[in-house]
């Protein structure tokens, strides 16, 4: 046996494990939620300015409030760990 076949041997019975992604995958419900929160409040402030009939004001401003609910689902569904993510 050489020298040279008891490094090789060493190196291959010693090597690092392969590196661990820190971070996660982009997921795009994450992103979507993000966008839909900001979208959310222009809904409502676009339908305050200019709708001027309570009727049409109300229902945009409720249409603006549960995009808003939905971003926000969506942001904390994406936080939540997977099954096959799990230890």
């Amino acid at each position: 046996m050489s020298a040279q076949d008891s490094g090789d041997s060493l190196l291959s019975r010693h090597a690092a494990p392969p590196l661990r992604r820190s971070a996660p995958p982009a997921r795009p419900d994450r992103l979507a939620g993000f966008l839909l929160l900001p979208a959310g409040w222009i809904i409502v402030v676009s339908a305050i300015i200019l709708l001027s009939g309570p009727g049409a004001r109300a229902a945009f401003v409720l249409a603006g409030i549960a995009i808003q609910i939905l971003g926000t689902v969506l942001v904390f569904r994406s936080q939540r760990r997977l099954p096959k993510e799990r230890p």
